[in-house]
């Protein structure tokens, strides 16, 4: 049956901003305006940026505990002709947050589904790092635990391609030492923080130096990202290898 057929409401995915207010679109403040149901991150987080958009909408609360309860009311909503919006607290939606439930659920019953495109903090700091940018391996969130944490580094290690990692901000000046231990201090690197925001900052250099900048200037918590330029000696270790083949 052609999803036309349908009187279905549509799910929009809507990206926000991650730290201007002023990079939200057009395009997206229209959506949130026009739809009759908002699906958030965090209530009041989202109430502040609502409200800062004149915009008055049913919300919808989603995190690890409360998606998988909510989904069959989100959907029936869908299906009796509403309009949805997921917007997360800051950037693009479903990328380290709550919502991957309600959108594969969603096509399971043959919702219409779009993306209102904005502003991503990885891709941001991708291109500030002056790394590749061809190839590049989004791994985001590592483990919590520091056993688990440094087995994924020491997988990482070798990739020839950039890397970004994410993490809670007050487990910023760990990762760095993490990636200090294992990929060693010479290894270059990106970390961008606060994007887009008054205080955005992007240190490059070492790891080494990257490390001793943050603790020097005492900088303990802030948003960030990190971005490792890949394995250049591997990448001449496989063009070698290949060579002689």
């Amino acid at each position: 049956m052609d999803i036309q057929e349908y009187n279905f409401g549509k799910l929009f995915l809507v990206s926000v901003p991650i730290g201007n207010l002023l990079d939200f679109t057009d395009r997206a403040k229209i959506t949130l305006k026009e739809v009759d149901i908002i699906l958030c991150e965090e209530y009041q987080v989202a109430k502040q940026f609502l409200k800062y958009l004149s915009i008055d909408k049913p919300l919808i609360a989603l995190n690890e505990h409360t998606e998988k309860n909510e989904i069959e009311t989100i959907i029936n909503e869908l299906k009796s002709g509403k309009n949805i919006a997921m917007i997360s607290d800051h950037g693009t939606p479903l990328i380290e947050d709550p919502g991957l439930k309600v959108v594969q659920s969603a096509i399971k019953n043959n919702i219409v589904i779009t993306s209102i495109p904005g502003a991503s903090s990885i891709l941001t700091a991708l291109i500030l790092s002056g790394f590749d940018t061809k190839k590049f391996l989004y791994y985001g969130l590592l483990s919590p635990k520091t056993d688990e944490r440094k087995k994924e580094l020491f997988n990482l290690k070798n990739i020839i391609y950039t890397i970004i990692l994410l993490d809670t901000p007050y487990r910023m000046e760990r990762l760095l030492s993490d990636v200090y231990s294992v990929f060693g201090k010479s290894r270059e690197v990106s970390l961008s923080m606060n994007l887009t925001s008054e205080s955005e900052n992007t240190i490059r250099g070492s790891i080494e130096f990257v490390l001793n900048y943050i603790k020097s200037n005492k900088i303990k918590k802030c948003e960030f990202v990190l971005v490792i330029k890949g394995n250049s000696q591997r990448k001449w270790i496989k063009i070698f290898w290949n060579c002689l083949k």
